[in-house]
């Protein structure tokens, strides 16, 4: 119950990932990344609870309920259609896959993610979970870090070493399957919470994201960290 100290993550990629200074801070960026990670890591190893299979069933149910409000925002049905018949494809193959479990933040995102020197601290668990697949927490802040790297105001490279950093600093070996069927979702489920209808160019530019993210087909390789 005692108090986080730091300076929100979002505040810093807004002063420091933006268009102007943001391929200046990519080490900065990295190194950030790594402290990010670093907490989860410990967090899911202080809360592991084991493994569960992957369920295609479960995982299309909350897909399609994602995308369903996706069309309210202003994404439009055919390349939602194309996203879900891609990670369709993925998740059928993943069926019955172990994936390991621990608790959950379930909100992982920069607003809630504070850093402070070398350390990093996260607050709001208002949506924790006790138990669910590491890769909703790990999926949800690089979904998000990807959605902000499509944004014109802000670095893309900048990012991409944030994630890279994040990734890093996690560690072990990750499934690039399951991340990517994640990242999907949790993407998805980031432009459901904005609650506004999107304008055309931004639709347009996060519907030929979610269209490279979902590609037909596995990504065979691990990721090793």
């Amino acid at each position: 119950m005692s108090g986080v100290g730091g300076v929100s993550l979002d505040a810093t990629l807004r002063r420091q990932a933006n268009v102007l200074r943001g391929r200046f801070r990519r080490r900065r960026m990295h190194d950030l990344g790594v402290l990010v990670g670093t907490w989860l890591r410990q967090f899911h190893v202080a809360t592991v609870a084991g493994s569960q299979p992957h369920d295609h069933c479960n995982y299309l149910r909350e897909l399609d309920s994602n995308i369903c409000r996706s069309q309210e925002f202003g994404l439009s049905a055919s390349a939602l259609q194309t996203v879900r018949d891609g990670v369709e494809a993925t998740s059928g193959i993943l069926n019955g896959t172990k994936v390991p479990t621990a608790a959950a933040h379930g909100d992982f995102l920069p607003q809630n993610i504070l850093v402070c020197g070398t350390g990093a601290g996260v607050v709001d668990f208002g949506s924790y979970c006790a138990e669910a697949p590491v890769y909703r927490d790990l999926a949800h802040l690089s979904a998000y870090l990807t959605l902000l790297a499509n944004r014109l105001t802000y670095s893309g490279s900048a990012l991409e070493s944030l994630e890279r950093g994040f990734l890093t600093g996690y560690g072990g070996t990750l499934n690039a399957d399951l991340l990517k069927i994640y990242g999907v979702s949790a993407l998805l489920r980031i432009i459901n919470d904005r609650s506004c209808v999107l304008t055309a160019g931004r639709s347009r530019r996060i519907e030929q994201l979610l269209l490279s993210l979902s590609s037909v087909g596995t990504v065979t390789a691990r990721r090793g960290l």
